[in-house]
Formats: structure tokens, sequence, C-alpha cells
């Protein structure tokens, strides 16, 4: 007989866990991310937690992340426990993400762009200047995070030029949320700087005594300006005749090739009963603000009519005329020119006005062989010069102009005849010429055959005997008969 037993053991121990990630520990923001907690445990476990950074954040064996952010890498730890204990198992999360730019203006005006991102491997673009209103001013070749400013005291670079808005562009690699992978910081910036009076197309102020003067000048500055005039080496208090006013204003300057709107100061001088001593003075405005100081200036002199054309000539032609004169002096401001005339049978003057440039006109439209007077003068914004002396002039005939054309005609048909005739008397003599060489080369040809002749009969005592044939018209035959041997 045999008995049998059966002994079940049920052993107890701490759970045993294992946690695993979908996808994996190195991830990009935005991610999506599942967590597993794997564990064996006997008894059954009462408690599974997941914590991150110490911090219970779930309660079950999967924990799902959607769109994971930065703040959310660092340990995840699954923690199982039974009756016996507790087991662990952790995870590190490494998110990376686009940088975060912050831009720092340093104590010596310099920038400096603070990039904060994983992973730290940098890669910096040029920087961008634009001014307040987002327009882009230039493109400066810095590719770097530090960015030096040349500051130059004069107008082609005034301390507005650097004022704007800065742009740092930088990239890890890692795209943001909009997919972008270059990412921008911006730094508003006004540079600190004295008063700068914005250059003027004029360094000088026209004006006639019988109006009053405005002397005006626009500045810029961050800060607010104090203002004092001077004439000459003189200052000026506010009186009823000299009236300091300022103002703020918005500016159009060109920056970079840009046009943009500054906020400025408008400076006003008003002049009132003007005499001989408020002209041809020079009249400044001396500036102050916290960063220093700065003047401006402008010259008064004063407008007069313009000063009366010289040289006025007027030639007549059939049915018109020219007008030439040489300009004065245009009582500085610019002028233009006006030429009247009339027929002596008539009492209505006819006026023709001309341009600045001008200096030779032509008047058309006339009657021929009529006399007519002319005259002229200079005109600017005050007033008309004084006259030119009258000319009177008369317009030719046609059989005048007729006239000369045919004694043109004439000369021309002259000329030509004595052309032909030179021509053809070289003509003459050089076929001339030809010709006599000729026959003298036939003479002397036969010349020599003659004398070959003479030499022969003397040589052979050979006699010629010339007979007349009346019936040949007379004509020479020529006998050669020899002496006996």
């Amino acid at each position: 007989m045999s008995f049998e037993s059966v002994i079940q053991f049920n052993v107890t121990y701490l759970p045993k866990v294992k946690v695993n990630i979908i996808p994996s520990s190195l991830l990009k923001e935005f991610d999506h991310v599942r967590l597993t907690c794997v564990y064996e445990s006997n008894p059954i476990p009462s408690v599974i937690i997941w914590t991150h950074n110490d911090a219970i954040v779930h309660r079950d064996f999967e924990y799902y992340i959607h769109n994971i952010s930065r703040k959310e890498d660092g340990v995840y730890q699954c923690k199982v426990k039974n009756a016996i204990g507790y087991g662990v198992d952790e995870i590190k999360l490494s998110v990376q993400y686009a940088p975060i730019m912050h831009i720092e203006l340093l104590p010596n005006s310099s920038l400096l762009c603070n990039a904060t991102g994983f992973p730290n491997n940098y890669t910096f673009s040029n920087w961008e200047h634009l001014s307040m209103d987002g327009h882009r001013l230039r493109m400066i070749n810095n590719a770097t995070n530090l960015l030096k400013f040349d500051f130059n005291d004069d107008d082609d670079n005034p301390i507005y030029s650097f004022d704007g808005l800065y742009v740092c562009k930088v990239s890890n690699g890692i795209p943001d949320e909009h997919n972008n992978t270059m990412q921008r910081g911006f730094k508003d910036v006004y540079f600190p700087g004295k008063p700068y009076c914005i250059p003027q197309n004029k360094s000088t102020e026209i004006r006639t005594r019988t109006e009053p003067v405005s002397i005006t000048f626009i500045v810029y500055s961050r800060t607010p300006v104090n203002s004092t005039w001077q004439k000459g080496r003189f200052q000026l208090k506010g009186s009823s005749k000299y009236e300091c006013q300022k103002s703020q204003t918005s500016t159009p300057v060109k920056i970079h090739g840009v046009l943009v709107n500054l906020t400025t100061f408008t400076v006003n001088l008003l002049i009132y009963n003007l005499t001989d001593t408020d002209f041809d003075t020079v009249y400044t405005v001396y500036l102050s603000n916290k960063h220093g100081n700065s003047s401006c200036s402008k010259d008064l002199l004063e407008g007069t009519v313009p000063d009366k054309p010289s040289n006025f000539t007027v030639k007549p032609l059939r049915v018109s005329f020219e007008v030439t004169w040489n300009a004065g002096f245009n009582g500085r401001y610019p002028q233009s020119f006006t030429i009247n005339y009339r027929s002596i049978m008539d009492q209505n003057w006819t006026t023709i006005a001309t341009s600045s440039n001008e200096r030779h006109k032509k008047v058309q439209g006339l009657l021929e062989n009529m006399k007519y007077l002319v005259y002229m003068y200079a005109l600017n914004v005050i007033g008309k010069s004084d006259n030119t002396d009258n000319v009177t002039i008369q317009t030719l005939e046609s059989h005048a102009i007729s006239t000369r054309q045919s004694y043109s005609i004439n000369l021309v048909a002259y000329i030509s005849t004595c052309l032909c005739c030179i021509i053809m008397i070289l003509l003459v003599s050089a076929f001339y010429a030809r010709f006599k060489k000729i026959v003298y080369a036939g003479q002397n040809k036969k010349k020599t055959k003659n004398s070959k002749r003479d030499d022969f009969c003397r040589r052979h005592s050979v006699y010629e005997e010339v007979v007349l044939n009346p019936a040949d018209n007379g004509q020479r035959f020529i006998i050669i008969t020899s002496s006996p041997a």
C-alpha cells in the first residue's frame, strides 16, 4: 500500500519590474510616448504608480504622454507594491526642442544672443535689422551670437540709423510646433545719444522783409531736449520780435535706403518786423539732452526781384524773329523770362513765357515786312525785373529772301561751271599730250627706217627712181635698180 502526498509551496517575493518605452527614450518635443510597466509579482500587486522626478503622475501599468514637452523630460519610475514590498524600474527620457532666444544689450552697446535648447549645438545666421514698424532695413553680415556696433558721430551714420528691432536667428536642427527649424529672437534697441539735427535740403533761408520768417530745424532725440537760439554771437530771448517754439512731430527719413517715420522734435524761431540787420546773418540753435550737446545753423538771406536780362538782341526773319539774352542775378529765387511784342499797327501786347534754362527763343506766326516792338523781363516769386529797352525790328519781305536765294543759286552754278571747264581743259591737255607722244614715236620710227635704206643703197651702189603714174592719181613708185657688177 503506497501513500502519495502533494505539497504545494507558495513562494512570495518582491515584484520584478521592467519599464518599456515606445518609440524610444530620445524624443522630440510634441512626440507621443507610451510607457509600459511589465512586472512579475507574488502576491498580486496592490499598487502600481508612475512617478516623474519623484512626483506621482499616473496609477496604472501603462502611461501615455501626448505631445510631450521639454518640461516632461527626466526620470520616470514604475513602482509596483505587493504584500512583501516594492519593485522599481526607471527610464530617463530626453526631449529635444528648438532653441528659446533671449537677446541682451551689454554695457558696451553690443547685443548678445542667448539660445537655450537641446541639443545645444547651435548654428547662427546673419542678424537682421528692422524698423519699429517691421520694415527690413538691412541684413548684417555677422553669423555669430554677438553683434558689435561701430558708432560714428557723423551725417552718414546718425545715431537713429542704429535704432530699431534686431533679429537673431539660430537653429539646432529641431523643429518647433510649426515645423520651423530656424528660430528667431527679437530685441527693441534705442541707443543713447546727443540731439541730432536731421539734414535738410538747404542750409539757407531766403525771405523778404515783408513777411515774418520761420527758421526751422528737425531734431532727433530719445530724451527731452533743451534749446537756446543765437543770432550771430548774441543770444536771443523770447520777445515781440523773436518767438521760440518746440513741438513733437513725426518725420519721414531714409535709413539704409528705406523710408521710415521717426519721432522727432521740431524747433522753430519766428522773427517779426524784419530789418536790414536781420539778413545776411547766421542763426544757430544750441541743443542738449542728458547724453550731450549739439547745434544747428542756417543763414538768413534777403530775397529780391531778379535783375533784368542783359545782351538782349532780336534778329528779324520773314514771318518770325529770334530773341537771345543773358540771365542776370535771380534774386535768390528760381526765375523765368517773359517776352512781349506787338506790331506798330496794334496796341495789344502778346506775351511769350520761357523757362529759367532758356536763353534763346524763336517767335513765329508774324506778318512779313511788318515793324514790331519787342522787350522782355525776368520774373521770380517776389516779382518782376525792370523791362529791357524796346527794340524795333521789321520782318523781311519774300522777294528779298528770293533775291538772296537766287544769288546763292547763281553763285553755286558759276562755281560748278568753272569746275567743269577746268576738268575739260585738263582732259584735253592730257589727250593732246598723249597724241603728241604717239605721233612723235611714229616719226622716229620712219626716220630710222629711211636711214637704214639709205645706208643700204650706199653700200650696194643702189639708186632709186621715182615714177609718177598718172593712172594711179599720181602715186609715186620707187624703182630700185643696181649698177652692173
